[in-house]
């Protein structure tokens, strides 16, 4: 349809009309399509890396499973290497130490006086060796170390505490042990009769043992004599 507008060119109305070169829009066109093909490309790219990587994860998985009794037993033949090597190293240990044992025993023996029993001996689980002199002993001969960080252990009973005091007395003058410090002491019955019970802490001062690892044996096990 003709439309005519007789109005004046001032009061016409004036329309905005956009023309577009065609070379742009082309260029236009152009980069659009560019960019939906990478956005294509790179989804499946992206998808396809995935997916390998999902087809990876799942072999090693397989391969973990098949592997994983083997792991189990590795791992237990490890643990009992381990405890077969710490019992061996406590073995060699108390062999070293058989004769020092055997005298310090005999020692304590003859220092505990009467009306006086012990129920128990405990070496400390951990020692740090200290170089210390000590006078004419059987084991003197031999450089001395003293036990310290944890301490070791005496309990025992007695029907009076002069006899406790008595036996304290003759354990100082021991050069097996050290540093004695009264731990506890229980007035208990016992077979209807009163006796005390006591602990005492103290340091054993054993021999230097050349090519042994005091600290590993003492910490696999606890050295405990009863009688």
């Amino acid at each position: 349809m003709i439309e005519i507008n007789l109005l004046p060119k001032d009061l016409q109305r004036s329309r905005f009309h956009v023309k577009l070169d065609k070379n742009l829009v082309m260029v236009l066109s152009g980069c659009v399509a560019l960019i939906g093909v990478m956005a294509i490309y790179s989804y499946f790219f992206q998808a396809r890396t995935l997916s390998m990587l999902d087809k990876k994860l799942a072999i090693s998985r397989a391969e973990t499973a098949k592997y994983t009794s083997e792991i189990v037993k590795i791992d237990e033949i490890s643990r009992k290497k381990e405890q077969i090597l710490s019992r061996m190293t406590t073995i060699q240990l108390l062999d070293k130490n058989r004769e020092y044992w055997v005298s310090l025993l005999g020692d304590l023996a003859d220092r505990v006086p009467e009306y006086v029993w012990l129920t128990s001996i405990r070496q400390a689980a951990e020692a740090t060796p200290v170089t210390q002199a000590t006078p004419n002993t059987p084991v003197a001969a031999q450089p001395t170390t003293i036990a310290s960080g944890s301490r070791s252990t005496l309990e025992g009973y007695s029907f009076s505490l002069n006899a406790m005091a008595t036996f304290l007395i003759r354990l100082k003058k021991s050069d097996y042990f050290a540093n004695i410090e009264i731990a506890s002491i229980k007035l208990q019955q016992l077979e209807k009769a009163d006796a005390y019970n006591f602990k005492l802490n103290c340091d054993l001062v054993t021999p230097a043992i050349e090519n042994v690892d005091i600290q590993t044996a003492q910490a696999a096990n606890t050295v405990q004599n009863q009688f």
